[in-house]
């Protein structure tokens, strides 16, 4: 924290500490404090005077909202990244499927399983794992994606697929091919959203922005994700770019796409990150261990939790930029509850 604010900055992180909320540093632009859910945000300037009041009074309205409106935090996004090699094992997946149940209470959970190449039967090798989670799924508590560059599927498959919402993800070669196109939009006409996967390296990094202007056609515009070469399961490489074309790389894409973060990695991940989905800015990612038959949790590469870092406080100031914007707009909005003309003249007002 700087040197240079007028508080006392011990007392003000031990009332943030307190409270689980987040303390974000924007320099000279002074600093936002969150609270729990990330819902509520209280800007504080860097030369702002009374900010251990400002805080503690922060805390306390929000306190007394929730008793009074009864509310409770949301539960924590948690990503499970298994390979399906697991799925031939039945000890294995009864292992596995448990050790999702002991933390679905408590979490909501999303498993991607990648692959390399298709198995003979989706339904024979996924069937257990699914019934084993059926419950959760149907609730919307668990979700089951597929990491992989799928070969053409039959009907039956893909019928399969679809009744139990799976959801899809193509892992993309480069460059792409005909039989890629061909993969992709056989599923895509079938109903699938199938968003395109490029893991970035050093070789593919400068092709990315060509080749999702040329898969956005195939997949019907359903989007796309950018994780780095050394993220991927199966066959990680080192092979990263540096940090610096990586996210000049995912800001340049983002001005061109930006209705895509709910499966745009990693601007997905900030997003969560920045909204309180979790309970400490920061989406957990576990992998499992085939020798132990449990999960351990994934930690990052410094440089992959930087970008993340530095995603995450992005969002979160836009944030508070779109809030302070609204905000006049939103108070006039009471006033003009249940007057039809008056809200289309707010809401008119509020996109100016």
């Amino acid at each position: 924290m700087k040197q240079n604010m007028n508080v006392n900055s011990l007392q003000l992180k031990h009332i943030i500490s307190q409270n689980n909320g987040h303390l974000y540093d924007y320099g000279k632009d002074g600093f936002i404090v969150t609270d729990l859910s990330a819902k509520e945000m209280l800007h504080l300037p860097l030369d702002e005077k009374n900010s251990i009041e400002r805080v503690e009074q922060f805390f306390s309205d929000i306190s007394r909202q929730q008793v009074d409106q009864n509310e409770t935090a949301a539960k924590p996004v948690t990503w499970f990244d298994v390979g399906i090699p697991f799925l031939s094992d039945a000890k294995q997946m009864a292992a596995c499927g448990k050790a999702i149940m002991e933390m679905v209470e408590h979490h909501s959970i999303i498993v991607k399983i990648h692959f390399d190449k298709d198995p003979i039967s989706w339904q024979d090798l996924l069937s257990p794992f699914i019934e084993s989670l059926q419950e959760e799924m149907k609730k919307g508590v668990v979700k089951l994606q597929l990491y992989g560059t799928f070969a053409r599927m039959k009907t039956h498959a893909m019928d399969f697929l679809f009744d139990n919402r799976i959801q899809i993800y193509y892992v993309s070669k480069t460059p792409t091919s005909k039989r890629s196109f061909n993969n992709i939009y056989s599923l895509a006409e079938y109903g699938f959203r199938v968003p395109c996967v490029w893991y970035v390296d050093k070789k593919n990094i400068d092709l990315i922005p060509s080749l999702i202007v040329e898969a956005m056609e195939w997949n019907y515009d359903a989007g796309f994700s950018l994780p780095l070469a050394s993220e991927r399961i199966v066959g990680c490489t080192k092979n990263n770019p540096s940090n610096v074309d990586y996210l000049r790389l995912i800001l340049n894409v983002y001005k061109k796409y930006q209705c895509y973060d709910d499966v745009f990695y990693p601007m997905n991940m900030a997003l969560l990150e920045s909204i309180g989905a979790t309970r400490d800015s920061r989406v957990r990612t576990w992998r499992w261990n085939g020798e132990h038959s449990s999960f351990y949790e994934h930690v990052n590469d410094s440089s992959i939790d930087r970008i993340r870092n530095i995603l995450r406080r992005s969002f979160v100031w836009q944030r508070h930029i779109v809030k302070n914007k609204l905000e006049p707009f939103l108070s006039n909005a009471c006033y003009a509850a249940g007057d039809e003309t008056q809200e289309h003249e707010v809401l008119d007002n509020a996109v100016k």
